[in-house]
């Protein structure tokens, strides 16, 4: 399904003519969307449909690419913003002091042992 909706999104973007640029990046999502969801529908993985086609898409020359980019780039920088903001929101002072000793452990075996 990915395949197919990355080759379908590739096709349409090239082919349409909107009125303005910034439209395009819309478009794309919207597919990234609906082959989630069809997919999603079809009792498969809309995870892996959304990956495929992301793969399809970013290796494809499209028309409008880098306005299509730069708002994706932006809405992943706004995503992580937001997850680390929901992150922070689980913490508790008066428990962050209790593992403390716990995370500088766990940090010096990843930076020593784990990523070497």
């Amino acid at each position: 399904m990915g395949l197919l909706f990355g080759k379908a999104s590739v096709l349409v973007i090239n082919q349409i003519n909107l009125d303005a640029s910034g439209l395009y990046p819309v478009l794309a999502l919207s597919f990234a969307a609906l082959a989630y969801d069809v997919t999603s529908l079809l009792h498969a993985s809309g995870l892996l449909a959304g990956y495929v086609m992301a793969i399809i898409v970013g290796n494809s020359d499209l028309t409008y690419r880098h306005s299509i980019v730069r708002f994706h780039e932006g809405s992943v920088w706004m995503m992580q913003i937001t997850m680390f903001i929901l992150l922070g929101l689980f913490v508790f002072p008066s428990v962050l002091l209790k593992v403390t000793w716990q995370g500088l452990l766990l940090s010096f075996l990843f930076m020593l042992v784990a990523r070497p």
